[in-house]
């Protein structure tokens, strides 16, 4: 796909077929996120590549949570449906102590490199961040270092429906320019 495409057809999606990916593809899309730049070339992340075992896991402590605590933010139960239908999840740490605000955008941009590169390989993404709800309990199940901070996932499937796309500002809506 050329770069424009990819930009454009990239979507955040929420149903999955029952479908696994490819080993090779999700080595692709992991090997795309470590090309992202990064703060004093740190590298600060840590890809956890799950199990269907460990994402059921965490789909149980996301669920649990919502029992436990009677939040009635519902967007945690749908990301624990998504969860379940999709076939792989990928967990993103951070690993450094050095410059949280730099990282986390390193982070961020490794995250989207991810992202689009799976949208190229006609892969569908998420980007989640709802595990966080349940970190402290991750990190425990994981053995996660204890100076480690989970960032959010990347959920990775063969997508049911593409969602159309959604209107977007336009460049004279968000851009400031003196002249």
């Amino acid at each position: 796909m050329e770069f424009q495409e990819v930009l454009t057809k990239r979507r955040s999606i929420r149903k999955f077929l029952p479908r696994e990916v490819e080993e090779e593809k999700v080595r692709e899309i992991i090997s795309a996120g470590l090309l992202a730049p990064s703060a004093h070339f740190r590298e600060p992340w840590k890809i956890y590549w799950l199990t269907k075992e460990e994402k059921q896991k965490v789909v149980t402590m996301m669920k649990d949570y919502v029992e436990r605590t009677n939040t009635s933010d519902s967007s945690i139960l749908k990301t624990a449906s998504v969860l379940e239908q999709a076939s792989t999840l990928l967990l993103v740490f951070n690993t450094s102590q050095e410059d949280l605000t730099m990282d986390l955008l390193s982070i961020g941009a490794m995250m989207e490199n991810m992202c689009l590169k799976a949208t190229d390989l006609q892969v569908a993404s998420l980007w989640v961040g709802n595990p966080l709800f349940v970190k402290k309990e991750i990190c425990s199940f994981f053995s996660v270092p204890a100076s480690w901070q989970l960032v959010g996932g990347i959920v990775l499937g063969y997508s049911e429906h593409i969602p159309s796309s959604l209107t977007r500002k336009t460049l004279e809506e968000v851009l400031r320019r003196e002249h």
